[in-house]
Parts: C-alpha cells; structure tokens; sequence
C-alpha cells in the first residue's frame, strides 16, 4: 500500500484502496470474532464481530464515495460528513469494547493466578494445605454421590533432614521437584497431590478402592525409588519413600480421620525398615480388588 500511495497521485484511489485494504481485514477479523460463539465471551465476540462488519462497510461505502468524488488528480477528496462520523462512531465502540474485554481478560488472569499461587507450594507446585482442603471437600461430596470410595496416600521421603546435611538444601529442593514431578506422572489427572510440609506429601485418589490404592502406592514407591538424583559431587543419590494408606467407606466425608490413619501406618512404614508401603488390612479384607 505504500508503494502504492508513491505512485499512484489520485487522493480518491489511495483513499478506495487503504479503506478496500482494512475493510478486508476488518471483514476477517469478524469472521473469526463471530466463529467464537461457543466461547465462555460469546456475546462480547458476537457485538465485537458485527461492529466489526458494518466498519468493514461503511469503510468501504466512504472509499467507494470518495473515489467518485475526486474528478481530478489535483482536487482533494470530497469528505462525506455521515460516512466519516459513522466510520469515527464504529471504530470507537470497537476500541473501547476491545480495551474493556482486555482488562477483563487481564484481571481474570491475575485473579486466577492469584488463587493459584494461594493454593500451590511454590517449589514443587503441589497443592498446599489449603488448597488440599477445598479441593478434598469437593472430591467427598462428589464421592458420596456417586457412593465410591476414596483413598488416601501418606508419603514421607526417607532421610530427608540427613540427604539435607550432607548435601545442602539445593539437592533437596531438587529431592522434592522430584518427588512431585515423579507423583503426578504415576496419578490420574483427577487425583489430588500436596505438599503438607517439609519432606511429607499427601494424595488423595478418588473413586479407588483400597486394594487399587495400595497397588498405586506400591507403583509409587518402587518409581519413586529408580528416580535418578545426582548431588554436585556427581554421586548419585538414591530416594526413597515410605508410605501409609488408608481409605474411606461410599458416604463418608471424614477425610481427616482417614489421613490420620495413613500418617499412622506412614510411620509404621518407617518404623519397620522405610521404602515400604503400610495399608488398613481391615478395610482390605473387606474390599473388592481394583480401581473403579
């Protein structure tokens, strides 16, 4: 267009050619606009892709006017008081719904950014307590519903305050990212995963059934144990955890109780030589094997 512009001396063409230009622009950008129903701003989309179209045409419209309107390379383009206003009027809706749909998109991201953080361990990117908390209530509720059960992963990493001595606590921030990173990739992306604090961590596994939850663990425990952690040395580090499991019955909502159960049978774990995975026998002899 702007090679254009140089070589081309009629005010009237240059001015049917930019608005031809921008009104193809204008037209695909409402289009695309107008493709975004299903989207969760649909009517925003929908007002911003019709806005979109009449600029398209009333730019087109004043490009079209002007080219007839400009008998003479050396005359001006006449201007069309109506079409230049409604071209003003439409590109400035346009602007301001754009700015405004863009501050709520910010906010919204900020917003949720916000909860995130509030909800997740900065380090291993775990869920927190907190977030723990609300997101567990959740899961029971829809658990009683659907009357299933809901298990529950006590983990502990083995030696951590010593790995921590010997090797600084850089190697184990790196034992910790590990350990999580290696947790989310063995659970369901509907499965819960936090950090309760220090070297403890916590899993909530819903609708699984206690037999499927102490397969799960055991699968934890043994992947957990091949992690490869090599301190600055170069020597590798082995990591191991020991884990306690315990499971609610369908309808109960007392998942405080069941984690106790499991920190329990965790530290029974480490009392009987760690890298071992404890379960409640009696909610095992009692369930049907495997997950739901």
């Amino acid at each position: 267009m702007a090679w254009f512009n140089v070589i081309q001396s009629l005010p009237g063409v240059r001015a049917f050619v930019f608005h031809l230009a921008v009104g193809v622009f204008d037209l695909y950008a409402a289009t695309t606009c107008l493709r975004c129903q299903g989207t969760r701003n649909k009517t925003t989309f929908g007002i911003l892709g019709a806005l979109l179209m009449l600029l398209a045409g009333s730019g087109l419209i004043r490009g079209v006017t002007l080219l007839v309107d400009t008998p003479d390379p050396s005359g001006t383009a006449a201007p069309l008081l109506g079409w230049d206003v409604q071209y003003g009027v439409i590109s400035l809706a346009i602007f301001l719904i754009v700015t405004v749909q863009l501050a709520i998109i910010t906010v919204n991201r900020l917003s949720r950014e916000v909860e995130r953080q509030a909800w997740h361990d900065p380090l291993t990117d775990a869920l927190n307590r907190r977030g723990f908390s609300e997101l567990a209530n959740r899961e029971l509720a829809r658990a009683a519903r659907g009357k299933s059960y809901v298990s529950l992963i006590s983990l502990d990493i083995d030696h951590f305050k010593k790995f921590n001595d010997l090797y600084g606590h850089q190697v184990g921030d790196l034992m910790l990212k590990a350990v999580s990173q290696c947790a989310r990739g063995v659970l369901r992306p509907g499965d819960l995963w936090a950090r309760f604090g220090g070297e403890e961590f916590i899993a909530m596994l819903v609708d699984t059934k206690p037999e499927a939850a102490r397969l799960i663990a055991e699968r934890l425990r043994s992947t957990i144990a091949e992690l490869p952690l090599r301190a600055r040395d170069g020597s590798v580090l082995k990591i191991t955890v020991s884990i306690g499991v315990a499971s609610l019955a369908p309808g109960s909502n007392d998942w405080s109780s069941a984690l106790h159960n499991a920190d329990k049978l965790l530290y029974a774990a480490k009392s009987a030589g760690r890298n071992l995975v404890f379960a409640e026998e009696s909610i095992l002899q009692e369930a049907t094997f495997g997950r739901t």
